[in-house]
């Protein structure tokens, strides 16, 4: 397979080293949860607040945050540079009421943007995983999704999904438990793969989000754990 983009993996499980977490609760109204991406390739480590409210220090590329409670509702979410208090990113999200949710800074530094995306909490059936993909990857504007076993060739199977732009996800996909493998390529040529996510052992009752991103050098992918 031709791979014409150097391929990265960060091997990264929920990397939570260098933030610091400052609070577990915002505001009031009803209990849910949120985690944050920061997900820039060219952005630096940023301090995160909440209704004004400082929660967590040290949120470098790449890096994911455990969950955090947070009040349901409107919150006002700012990113801030370590070591100032200039707001790089303003944003006004709307958390749903018991709720987990994953929210990921996205694009460059000129172009920042971000999104909410709700976690599934329900577990699938025994003997399944449901997973999730999104794409995170700046520098490319779209791209096919392949979800598939461990070994597959994605030349012999079509997408799981089609030009994904920044942004997008997959719907949370029910799959034997087992190994698998995700790959990102470029819109119609499943031959020129941005990211391969390398094996990747989906268990029982496990609900996964798998992200991929570009780097300054070429790409990566991180998984999340959304459940079990």
């Amino acid at each position: 397979m031709k791979r014409s983009w150097k391929v990265l993996s960060l091997c990264m499980v929920v990397l939570v080293a260098g933030v610091v977490l400052l609070s577990v609760g915002c505001g009031g109204g009803g209990s849910s949860k949120i985690r944050f991406v920061n997900a820039s390739p060219n952005a630096p480590s940023f301090n995160v607040v909440i209704d004004g409210k400082t929660v967590l220090n040290g949120l470098g590329f790449g890096y994911v945050t455990s969950y955090m409670t947070v009040s349901s509702g409107t919150r006002h979410i700012q990113f801030q540079p370590v070591g100032t208090t200039n707001t790089t990113f303003d944003t006004m999200v709307s958390i749903g009421g018991s709720t987990n949710n994953t929210y990921i800074l996205q694009n460059f530094l000129n172009l920042l943007t971000g999104k909410l995306y709700v976690d599934n909490q329900t577990p699938p059936a025994s003997g399944s995983a449901m997973i999730r993909v999104i794409n995170a990857a700046a520098s490319v504007s779209s791209v096919d999704i392949y979800l598939v076993p461990s070994g597959t060739d994605p030349t012999s199977v079509t997408p799981t999904a089609s030009s994904v732009a920044l942004e997008g996800s997959t719907p949370y996909i029910n799959e034997t438990a087992g190994p698998y493998v995700v790959f990102f390529t470029q819109p119609g040529f499943p031959n020129n793969i941005y990211i391969d996510s390398g094996a990747l052992t989906f268990n029982s009752l496990q609900n996964r989000t798998i992200v991929g991103l570009s780097t300054l050098g070429g790409f990566a992918s991180i998984t999340l754990p959304d459940l079990n």
